[in-house]
C-alpha cells in the first residue's frame, strides 16, 4: 500500500510560491511551529551538554527558528540560509544579528561552505525530490560538529488507509517524501551520517495555531472541525496512540561518520 498525492503540483516552486503570494501568514505559522521545533532542539542540546557558538539554519525559510533559537540565547553567531529570496528578505526586515544568504542545496553547485558547530535541517527533508541529494551536499561542503533533523512521520498506517480509499492530502504543502522512522534513519545513515540521539514527539496545536493554519489553508467550516478534533483534542487524550498511527515529529542528532 502507498500513499498517494500529486508531486508535480509539489516541487520546490511550490514554497517560492507560497512564499510570494502569502508571505505573512506563512511567517506566522512558522513562528508559531519553532516554539516546539525549538524545544526539541534545546532537548539534544541540554542532554548532550552542547553548547553551540556558530548555528546554521539550513532551509530557513522566514527564519522563525533560528529567531526563536537567538531569543533564547542560543548560540552566539547566526546564518540562515533559503533558497526563496523572499523569505530571506523578510527574516533580513524582521531580525538583527543573523547573516542571511540565498542558496540551493538541492543544486548541483553550492555557493556555502564553512565551519559551524550545529546545522539545522528542520522540516525540510520531507520536501525534497532528492533528500539524499541535499545530505550529500552537506557533507561535502560544510563542515559541522552536529547536524540535527527533523521530519514529519507521514508513512504511517491511518494515512495509507486513507490514501488508499482516496483521501488524499490536500495540503498545498504536502510533502513529496513520506518517511517513518526507519526511512528516514536509513536516509541518513546510507548517507554518511551516525546517529547520536532520537526524540519521538506528537506535535503540540494549540486553538491560536489553529486559527493561523485555517488562515492559511483557506480551510471551511468542516474542515476547520475536523481539525480541532484531530489535531487539537485527540493528541490530548490520545497522543502515544496517533504518534504511532497517525503522524508524528522524528528528531534525530547526527554527526559525521
Amino acid at each position: 500500500m502507498h500513499l498517494v498525492r500529486d508531486l508535480e503540483k509539489l516541487d520546490k516552486n511550490n514554497y517560492r510560491k507560497i512564499y510570494s503570494n502569502r508571505l505573512d501568514i506563512e511567517a506566522k505559522w512558522l513562528k508559531a511551529a519553532s516554539i516546539q521545533r525549538c524545544d526539541n532542539i534545546e532537548y539534544f542540546l541540554n542532554r548532550r551538554s552542547i553548547k553551540p557558538g556558530s548555528i546554521l539554519d539550513l532551509g530557513c525559510g522566514t527564519g522563525a527558528i533560528v529567531k526563536e533559537l537567538q531569543s533564547r540565547r542560543i548560540g552566539e553567531e547566526y546564518l540562515a540560509v533559503d533558497y526563496s529570496k523572499d523569505a530571506i528578505e523578510y527574516l533580513k526586515k524582521n531580525s538583527s544579528g543573523i547573516e542571511t544568504q540565498v542558496d540551493d542545496f538541492t543544486a548541483n553547485t553550492v555557493n556555502l561552505t564553512g565551519t559551524f558547530d550545529l546545522v539545522l535541517v528542520i522540516h525540510v527533508l520531507q520536501h525534497l525530490k532528492e533528500p539524499h541529494k541535499f545530505i550529500k551536499n552537506i557533507l561535502n561542503n560544510l563542515d559541522f560538529s552536529f547536524l540535527i533533523v527533523e521530519v514529519p512521520l507521514e508513512d504511517l498506517i491511518i494515512n495509507k488507509i486513507s490514501s488508499k480509499i482516496g483521501f488524499n492530502d490536500k495540503n498545498p504543502t504536502g510533502s513529496l517524501q513520506f518517511f517513518n522512522k526507519e526511512t528516514i534513519l536509513d536516509l541518513l545513515t546510507e548517507s554518511g551520517l551516525t546517529i547520536v540521539d532520537q526524540k519521538h514527539s506528537t506535535p503540540i496545536i494549540n486553538l491560536g495555531t489553529l486559527k493561523i493554519l485555517k488562515e492559511r489553508y483557506k480551510w471551511g467550516k468542516i474542515q476547520n472541525t475536523k481539525k480541532i478534533i484531530t489535531s487539537y483534542l485527540l493528541p490530548k487524550f490520545l497522543g502515544p496512540l496517533k504518534r504511532s498511527l497517525h503522524y508524528s515529529y522524528y528528531s534525530i542528532l547526527c554527526v559525521k561518520e
